[in-house]
C-alpha cells in the first residue's frame, strides 16, 4: 500500500492545477472547512469522503476515479499494471443501467406478459421488478468502487 494519503494527494493535486479551496469545494458540493480537514488533519482524526464524494472530487481534478484512488494509496503499487480498468467498461455498466430502468418501466407498463404460454400474474411481475431493483442498487454500488 503506498504512504500516501488522501488529504496529501488531493492538496499536491489541487495545488498542480491551481484550484483555489473555496472554489473547489463549491465545485464538488461541499464545505470549505470539510476538505481542508481531508487535505490537513491526520489521518486517525480526518473525516472518511463517500464513494460519491470521492467520485466529485476525481471529476473536478479530471482524472479517473480509480486513477484518483491509486494515486491517494487505495491500490498497491502494483494496481497500475495488473489491472487497467478501462473506460467501455463504465460504459457497459451506465447501458446495463439503462436497460434495466426501460424493462422495469415495460413491466410496469405492459397489459399481460406471457411466458411459456402463461400469462404472468402481476404479483409475479412485482416480485420480479423488485428483484430487477435490488440488481440495480448492486450494480450501482459495485460500479461505484
Amino acid at each position: 500500500m503506498r504512504k500516501k494519503s488522501l488529504g496529501k494527494a488531493l492538496r499536491k493535486i489541487r495545488l498542480k492545477r491551481n484550484m483555489n479551496l473555496r472554489e473547489f469545494s463549491k465545485f464538488i458540493g461541499v464545505s470549505h472547512a470539510y476538505i481542508y480537514k481531508i487535505e490537513n488533519v491526520n489521518n486517525f482524526h480526518a473525516p472518511i469522503p463517500t464513494i460519491d464524494t470521492l467520485k466529485k472530487i476525481s471529476k473536478a481534478l479530471e482524472i479517473p476515479f480509480h486513477k484518483f484512488l491509486y494515486m491517494c494509496g487505495y491500490f498497491d503499487e502494483d494496481y497500475e499494471s495488473d489491472t487497467k480498468i478501462d473506460d467501455s467498461i463504465e460504459n457497459e455498466v451506465i447501458d446495463i443501467k439503462i436497460y434495466v430502468k426501460e424493462f422495469i418501466f415495460d413491466l410496469k407498463n405492459a397489459k399481460a406478459i406471457v411466458c411459456n404460454n402463461k400469462i404472468v400474474s402481476k404479483n409475479d411481475i412485482n416480485m420480479f421488478i423488485q428483484t430487477l431493483k435490488v440488481a440495480l442498487e448492486l450494480i450501482k454500488k459495485n460500479s461505484a468502487k
